[in-house]
C-alpha cells in the first residue's frame, strides 16, 4: 500500500505485536509496508530482513 520507516520515542525501538501475538521490538527506520488502521492500531508487513 504505502512504504514508510518506523518512527519511535526516543529509546529508538518500538515494541509491536505480531498476528501470533508476539510482541518483538523494532529498530527506527525499518521500512514497511503501511497495509491499513483497525481497532486503534496500524497493520503494516516489514521490507526489510534481518
Amino acid at each position: 500500500m504505502a512504504n514508510k520507516a518506523i518512527t519511535t520515542d526516543s529509546t529508538g525501538w518500538l515494541r509491536v505485536k505480531l498476528s501470533g501475538g508476539t510482541i518483538i521490538s523494532l529498530p527506527k527506520h525499518l521500512k514497511v509496508d503501511f497495509t491499513g488502521r483497525s481497532g486503534g492500531r496500524d497493520h503494516f508487513k516489514i521490507m526489510e530482513k534481518a
